[in-house]
């Protein structure tokens, strides 16, 4: 469920953490990108135990295309804001299933986070048993997107964006964010021109390739699935602090 809204929520009811998300959380940015932020935020009671219980609470999003002055909305332009703010629970759900999108906000520094709190310290904490080879699939498939016959420079830097987030997520167990040093040479050149997008596409087929004999052969660091019983602890015990004040 989607609600939009025409005011930027500073923080939203219940919101604990709001990252930047897309090209500028990993350093790619340039006057070209717009800026994209999610949020996560804890639901109020009555929408899980109220006569709403059977209403699944929305996703807040507000964009700042449809306010621009000469009325035109569509695709986002450089500047443009795209926020989401997600129900906690709709949050774990796809980051557990391997998201790339919401697996995001688990690795984001603080140096990116507009919202923070002792809560969404809690939440990134709890990386280590979210994050699974569920998310192996998903992250090749966002990888791959990006490959088409109308692919532009901008593609073909997110494509090795994302193969460099796939590569952290299965040897490291993390996602480096922003993308640092000789990593970020590369897609900043191909945004730029000065490097052709098929070096892109062949490094980034090279990250895949490499990825699938580790996923084969080991060693990997990722566990086979999420640790399910912990991501059920931390969402009781974030819902019941929240709504302590109802209890």
């Amino acid at each position: 469920m989607m609600e939009n809204v025409n005011d930027y929520p500073d923080a939203y009811p219940g919101e604990f953490l709001r990252v930047r998300v897309g090209s500028r959380a990993a350093g790619l940015d340039d006057e070209t990108s717009d800026r994209d932020e999610i949020g996560i935020y804890v639901e109020p009671i009555g929408d899980v135990f109220g006569r709403n219980c059977e209403r699944q609470s929305p996703t807040i999003r507000y964009r700042t295309a449809p306010h621009r002055e000469d009325g035109s909305e569509g695709p986002s332009r450089p500047g443009d804001l795209d926020l989401s703010v997600v129900p906690l629970r709709r949050f774990m759900r796809l980051a557990a299933d391997g998201n790339p999108h919401f697996l995001l906000p688990l690795f984001s520094p603080r140096s990116q986070q507009l919202i923070s709190s002792d809560l969404g310290d809690e939440l990134q904490a709890l990386a280590p048993k979210i994050v699974s080879k569920l998310a192996v699939d998903p992250f090749r498939r966002y990888v791959l997107s990006y490959e088409k016959p109308d692919m532009t420079a901008k593609d073909a830097s997110n494509m090795l964006r994302w193969a460099c987030h796939a590569w952290d997520l299965v040897f490291l167990g993390s996602i480096r964010l922003p993308i640092r040093g000789e990593l970020a040479d590369l897609p900043r050149a191909v945004r730029s021109g000065k490097e052709p997008k098929e070096s892109a596409i062949r490094i980034a087929h090279s990250a895949l390739a490499g990825i699938d004999r580790a996923m084969e052969t080991g060693p990997v660091t990722l566990r086979d699935e999420p640790d399910y019983p912990a991501i059920e602890q931390f969402l009781v015990r974030a819902h019941m602090r929240h709504w302590g004040a109802w209890l």
